[in-house]
Parts: C-alpha cells; structure tokens; sequence
C-alpha cells in the first residue's frame, strides 16, 4: 500500500505516466483533489472518493500533471479467496464512487494496513494483512450491490456468472473464438449465452468476443515490439489482412497507425 504522491516522489525506472501492464490487481481510492487515470485506454476523470480498479492484464497510466491524491493498493490474485475474487470479477466495473463516509471507512483500514508494514515481521500476525484486505474487498462488492440491487436479480447475477465465464475463457486463449465453440465449451446453448450477453453487456456474444480481441491487440501494439502480422497471426488470424481489416472494424483505425498515435500522445 502506497500514496500517490510518494509514488510520484520515488526515483522509479519507469515513467508513471507512461501505459504500463502488470499481471496484479490495483486499487485506488482518491481522497483529495481530481485528476485523470487511464484504464485500457479510456480516460477516466477521478474526483475524491473515486475508486479505480484494474484486473491483472490490463493496461493503466498515472496522471502526473495533477495533485491529486490517492492510496493505491496491490495485490497478487494468490493472496486472496478464489470465491471472492470470482464475486469481484463478476461484478467488476472499472471506476466506481463511493460515499464519503464508506471512503473514510476504506481509508481506516488502508491505513491499517500502512501501519502494520512498520511493525517488526517477527511481531506481526500473519493473518493481520490478508484480513484487512478481505474485508476492503468483501465491502467493496457489497457496496457495489447494494448501490446495483435492483439490477441483481437471480436471473441477472446467473448472466453475468456466465458472461465472466465467456470473457475468461476468450482472455486465456487469447484468440478470436467463434461463438458457437464459446457456447460448447462453455456448456450451453448459442441462445442461453447470447441472452446474457444482451442482458449484462448489451451486445451479441460475438461482438463481445471481437472487443476483447481487439483490446488484447491494442494493449500488444502500445506495450510490445512485435509486428502487426504477429500480433495477428497470435490472436487467431491466418492472413495480416484480415487482421488489419478486423482491427479498423472495431477501432476505426489500423493497427499501425493506432500504435504511433499512442506511442506519441
């Protein structure tokens, strides 16, 4: 656990401001000011109270012209429940606002958290981190329900069980799937998981399965060396062609080009 401004006043090897991806979880929660924070290249504007989330594999940048505050907490998916990390991904949203008075109840134990970093190792109980970080996470999705419990019904949490199910599968091939295999391997009919694709995202499974490929693509283009063929030929695509093609569909723009604007802004 860590604040922002320490963050910015570290002599760090890389450029915080600068796309990065790391392969934890991340957290913040801004308590003072506003800024901006890029989350899979989508700018987001944060004020206090602001909490940002990132899932291993994505993408993010600090803001580094504003002074706004913030605590930022890291964690690897190990240290927590399997359960709830599965509860957390189901409902994950990227930016979410809390109250003031459930951001001052965050902050209490974030900063218990800071504290018992100090504490000698052979004095601290090893239970003590894990269960403070247990309950943050257990309250952020009890909060993120409470604020959504008209839209989680029985019917709707089983959708978005199922649509985490199909956005995890897409994410661990990391290659374009038609929607029919999606549905076999998934164990249910083409019409079961496009009802649920139209429920929790508002798009047909296949759109949904071209949007995480096209976002792996982008995250590839701005992070990595690699050629526009290899990128393509790595997610699925026999010619470069179609690769380009299918990119420019989803981003309006082809790869290459979508790689140098980035790589300049």
């Amino acid at each position: 656990m860590v604040q922002l401004s320490e963050l910015r006043r570290r002599k760090l090897e890389i450029d915080i401001g600068a796309p990065s991806r790391h392969h934890f979880h991340f957290l913040k929660f801004v308590t003072e000011g506003s800024g901006w924070h890029w989350v899979d290249f989508t700018k987001y504007r944060v004020a206090r109270g602001d909490v940002i989330q990132l899932r291993p594999g994505q993408v993010h940048a600090f803001d580094t012209n504003s002074d706004h505050e913030a605590l930022l907490l890291v964690f690897r998916p190990e240290a927590v429940s399997p359960d709830l990390l599965r509860r957390l991904a189901v409902n994950f949203v990227e930016q979410f606002p809390l109250e003031p008075h459930d951001l001052s109840s965050m902050v209490q134990l974030l900063e218990f958290i800071q504290q018992t970093d100090e504490v000698p190792e052979e004095l601290r109980l090893s239970s003590m981190v894990p269960g403070i970080l247990h309950a943050i996470l257990s309250g952020l999705n009890e909060l993120y329900l409470r604020r959504n419990e008209q839209a989680h019904t029985p019917a709707h949490n089983r959708a978005s069980e199922l649509v985490f199910r199909l956005e995890t599968l897409v994410e661990q091939e990391s290659k374009r799937l038609s929607f029919a295999d999606c549905a076999s391997r998934l164990h249910v009919t083409p019409r079961t998981l496009s009802r649920a694709c139209h429920t929790v995202r508002g798009m047909t499974p296949k759109r949904l399965i071209d949007q995480q490929i096209a976002m792996e693509a982008k995250r590839r283009l701005v992070l990595g060396d690699e050629t526009v063929e290899e990128i393509g030929f790595d997610l699925g695509f026999s010619e470069a062609t179609n690769f380009v093609k299918f990119f420019k569909r989803l981003v309006e723009t082809t790869p290459e080009a979508f790689r140098q604007a980035q790589r300049s802004s």
